[in-house]
């Protein structure tokens, strides 16, 4: 799935010359909480956020000096938030650094950027024009709707089956576990031992992510250690904070 698949649009888009309190008007209207400044060609020229509009004079709420010595050697940051604070037209508290993406980055692409960047949101362009936005909630809608879920052909049960176990085999702790399959009208039973109880649930989870897998039964034993005995714990509960009685 890629950006194309998920992405917003049409995208409520300003002028670099837009008012600031006409883009705050409009991310208010529209419940949305940044917009891409773009040009007269739909060129991408930047992005203001809710961040860029934290600190503004008529919230009271900019950044105050911080005394000569400071001025001095952080000229140009202090110059920058007073333009972020009294700046009266977009182009003046717009993030001009913007990440954007292709139609046909993927989603586990764009996931990525998101938590390695610390942002939010990135817009999509094609040929260098502005033609969508994805959202982390754009992420979430697709995974509640089910659209992150593929489309296959039925599957027979010896088919599932050889898909699960390569499956296995491809997981880090996969190759060592002793876990065996059989499957029975799309229902896969795991059975025999397991490394740890989250290795069980790994294995589970993997096994349900196979296409044609309508359901899952474990009957599988975890080796506790220290001792190597084998327990049928599916889970444990640690209280922090409590006293003890």
């Amino acid at each position: 799935m890629d950006a194309i698949d998920i992405m917003t649009r049409p995208v409520i888009t300003a002028p670099p010359d837009t008012p600031v309190l006409k883009v705050a008007q409009l991310m208010s209207d529209h419940r949305i909480s940044g917009i891409p400044v773009v040009d007269a060609q739909e060129g991408l020229v930047g992005l203001v956020t809710e961040g860029d509009l934290l600190r503004r004079t008529e919230l009271h709420t900019e950044r105050r000096a911080k005394g000569l010595i400071a001025a001095i050697f952080l000229g140009r940051r202090e110059a920058e938030a007073f333009i972020s604070a009294h700046g009266t037209t977009a182009k003046d508290v717009m993030s001009a650094n913007v990440v954007a993406v292709a139609p046909d980055t993927t989603v586990r692409q764009i996931a990525n950027i998101f938590e390695t960047r610390g942002i939010r949101r990135v817009p999509v362009v094609d040929n260098g024009a502005l033609v969508g936005i994805v959202s982390r909630a754009d992420l979430i809608r697709a995974l509640a709707t089910g659209a992150a879920a593929q489309r296959h052909p039925s599957l027979s049960d010896r088919q599932i089956g050889d898909l699960v176990m390569v499956k296995f085999e491809s997981l880090p702790f996969g190759p060592r576990s002793r876990a065996r399959i059989t499957v029975h009208n799309g229902e896969v039973a795991l059975w025999g031992l397991v490394g740890s109880i989250e290795e069980r649930r790994a294995l589970q989870i993997a096994a349900a992510e196979i296409p044609g897998v309508k359901s899952v039964v474990d009957q599988t034993y975890e080796l506790a250690p220290p001792f190597g005995v084998a327990s049928q714990l599916t889970h444990t509960v640690t209280l922090i904070g409590r006293e003890k009685a």
